[in-house]
């Protein structure tokens, strides 16, 4: 087994998030690389303010700060951070996050797609940041869940199945050519919500091991990509909120 680790920071303070992103990311990439995963000491257990963004990144950078062990790629579980930039510049290692991964893998599907995300005050919030980063073109929606009446991360199934009707509906209402899973409580759902779906549904998270996989493979055949470097560099030309 491989003396490095792929490094999954979460954000936020639930662990069984954490844990749900570790035990995907383990069986997708196999038994070449450790799988570890660490969760924010502070700050909310669901973000969903411009205050919890805030305090997230202060989180995260605590993490960034304590992480030891040879790290070949961080992953930042977390949809829109503000800020990412900062984040990159200080992380000892690679640092990729659930926006990059899961806007790389729409924009290679449409130039039309629409993203679901969580509920409180992330439809404005993404739109700021995916305008910061240069991302707001080609996004034709942004969809805000509401309130479940039950807990995401433990019934993962159960919140794959309640979403076909809101996916649905933006497609009906935006006719995306598909529709991206913002956020680390949708990983691993995108097949289990494709049932039925007529445009591609992609999570963002599953998007982004791939990404990962993908630059790993440039790497290895001598092709340099700036997202695999210590410092990064902010993501390049490309939602426009409904």
């Amino acid at each position: 087994m491989s003396e490095t680790d792929y490094l999954i920071l979460n954000g936020n303070t639930d662990t069984r998030m954490t844990g749900r992103m570790v035990q995907l990311a383990s069986a997708h990439f196999g038994d070449e690389f450790r799988v570890r995963g660490i969760s924010a000491e502070t700050g909310a257990l669901s973000i969903r303010t411009p205050e919890q963004c805030v305090q997230a990144c202060t989180a995260v950078r605590a993490m960034l700060s304590k992480a030891q062990g040879a790290v070949e790629i961080g992953i930042l579980g977390t949809f829109g951070l503000p800020d990412f930039d900062g984040l990159r510049a200080r992380s000892p290692f690679p640092l990729i996050d659930l926006v990059e991964g899961g806007v790389n893998a729409a924009r290679q599907l449409t130039d039309r797609y629409a993203i679901v995300t969580v509920g409180g005050r992330w439809p404005s919030m993404l739109q700021l940041e995916l305008k910061r980063r240069g991302l707001l073109s080609g996004c034709v929606g942004i969809q805000a869940l509401p309130q479940l009446a039950f807990d995401p991360v433990a019934e993962p199934q159960r919140l794959a199945a309640w979403l076909r009707e809101p996916v649905a509906q933006l497609i009906e209402d935006v006719d995306p050519g598909a529709v991206l899973l913002g956020g680390a409580v949708f990983a691993g759902l995108g097949e289990a919500v494709q049932d039925g779906v007529e445009v591609p549904v992609i999570d963002a998270f599953s998007a982004t091991l791939e990404l990962v996989e993908t630059l790993q493979l440039m790497q290895q055949v001598g092709l340099e990509s700036p997202l695999l470097s210590v410092a990064g560099a902010r993501s390049g030309p490309a939602c426009r909120s409904a």
